[in-house]
């Protein structure tokens, strides 16, 4: 008869059951049943020690197929006694003993019960009091057993007890109308087929649902709209409300906290998923103090703009390049403070120039601010402050094909040395007659030409636009070319933005 089986579920080893004389191979699976008979199995303190200790895990077959049986409900008289009773029932001749429970107290040397439970029956007399039902714990109160003359007809009139039991009257019959939960390890659970939904509701003249599993759509619903006879039902948290997946507002989101809202997200969306593009805003409402304060996302012009409702301004991303208008007034965060500071540079910047119109400004090395130039084909950057040369003739009018004096020595004797690596930007001329001459600039005593400027019979000229690079240490020289003819009093002066 198949319906004892053990399992060795650790793997870890065969496991000997001594007093059967068996071993149980690691991992293995064994019907014991079909080897041994329900005696043997039943009087093994082996076997049994071995289930209670886990070491063995066991099945019991009652006829609807294997069922586990837990280490800590069993024991030999639980759970063998019963499959000892069918089977002598089915396969001995002589059993009046299980009949008239004569071996109930069986007892000495090989002398072990075949089953064990009350020392008696209840009697028909029993059982047909008012009260018999409470023999076995039934409450008897709404149920009248004293008719039955046999136990069939006590089951009969028990099974109509129970059938007449409506659980829809469960609540309107409990005194207190409460359902308790208070078993241990035991959970209250409204369990849907998967296909029928689970309603908490309330009836006005209709009902209303005030919470829906809905199962077709994989949705719980809480509270409810109103209708015509009930009013509107909302949800209300006490306490704090954790949410893993995300939320979707229909309505409006109220604030009620007034102090601060925390948010720890790194991301806030407006208008997430929206197909197309729309002005975006955070507002703040001023009360009484004027119209409210704002941030706008302006789609029109892909700008951000600030201020005041009806009367925005756009805010510049300095990062993107922009043109900006207004004046900036930097004060400084005190009267000994400086009104705003630049990085220092390690060199003249490549890129993100600016484009045409635009002069890009860097802090180049020793605290010298520069401008990107890009007049006259200069594209360089030259230092805002600018070193000005002052050449002179004598103090005559006959200076003519000579070198002019800067100082009190002639040009070509001691030049004007450059402190850093420079550009010509500029020269201006000036006599005191009208006459045609150039004033040509030279370099450490070199007569190559390198840059010029001619008075065509005028008083004076100047250039803004020179872009003639000279080095650090370079001996500035600049030489009067008046073709023979003499000059009165001739001043030359030359511009030098220093380069990078």
């Amino acid at each position: 008869m198949s319906f004892f089986k053990v399992i060795e579920p650790l793997a870890s080893g065969a496991v000997e059951i001594p007093d059967l004389g068996v071993s149980i191979g690691s991992g293995a699976t064994v019907i014991l049943s079909d080897q041994f008979n329900v005696k043997d199995l039943y009087l093994s303190g082996d076997l049994e020690g071995l289930i209670i200790a886990g070491t063995l895990d066991v099945e019991l077959d009652f006829g609807t197929g294997f069922t586990a049986v837990s280490s800590g409900d069993y024991t030999n008289r639980d759970a063998l006694a019963s499959f000892m009773n069918i089977y002598e029932v089915t396969n001995e001749n002589n059993n009046e003993d299980l009949v008239d429970g004569s071996e109930v107290n069986s007892s000495g040397p090989g002398s072990t019960p075949l089953h064990v439970h009350d020392a008696r029956y209840y009697t028909e007399t029993e059982l047909g009091n008012t009260s018999g039902g409470g023999l076995i714990g039934v409450d008897t109160s709404g149920c009248s057993f004293s008719s039955a003359t046999t136990a069939q007809v006590w089951l009969q009139d028990l099974c109509a007890a129970i059938g007449a039991v409506d659980l829809d009257d469960v609540y309107d019959n409990d005194s207190d109308g409460i359902m308790n939960v208070d078993q241990s390890s035991r959970d209250l659970d409204f369990r849907s087929d998967n296909a029928n939904d689970i309603k908490i509701s309330r009836i006005n003249t209709t009902v209303q649902d005030v919470l829906v599993f809905d199962v077709s759509s994989d949705e719980l619903f809480l509270g409810a709209l109103s209708d015509a006879n009930n009013n509107q039902v909302d949800v209300h948290v006490l306490s704090n409300l954790v949410v893993d997946g995300d939320i979707t507002f229909t309505g409006t989101i109220t604030d009620t906290t007034v102090n601060e809202l925390n948010v720890t997200n790194a991301k806030i969306f407006l208008r997430d998923g929206a197909a197309t593009g729309a002005d975006a805003s955070i507002e703040v409402e001023r009360g009484s103090t004027g119209a409210d304060a704002c941030i706008l996302w302006n789609e029109t012009t892909d700008r951000w703009q600030v201020g005041i409702v009806g009367t925005k301004f756009t805010i510049a991303a300095i990062d993107r390049d922009e043109d900006i208008s207004g004046n900036w007034c930097f004060a400084g965060a005190g009267a000994t403070s400086p009104n705003y500071c630049m990085v220092e540079k390690p060199a003249a910047p490549t890129v993100d120039l600016g484009a045409a119109g635009e002069i890009p400004i860097a802090m180049l090395p020793n605290g010298i601010m520069a401008v990107y130039d890009k007049s006259n084909s200069r594209n360089k950057f030259l230092s805002v402050q600018r070193e000005f040369m002052t050449f002179s003739g004598r103090d005559n009018p006959n200076n003519k094909d000579e070198y002019a004096r800067i100082g009190d020595f002639t040009s070509n004797q001691a030049g004007g040395r450059l402190i850093r690596n420079a550009t010509l930007v500029g020269i201006s001329l000036q006599t005191n007659s009208a006459t045609t001459w150039t004033a040509e600039v030279r370099r450490n005593n070199s007569v190559t030409v390198l840059d010029s400027l001619a008075s065509g019979g005028a008083a004076g000229a100047q250039s803004g636009a020179k872009n003639t690079d000279f080095d650090a240490g370079d001996q500035i020289q600049v030489y009067i070319n008046s073709g023979g003819v003499n000059i009165d009093r001739p001043l030359i002066r030359l511009e030098f933005a220093y380069r990078f």
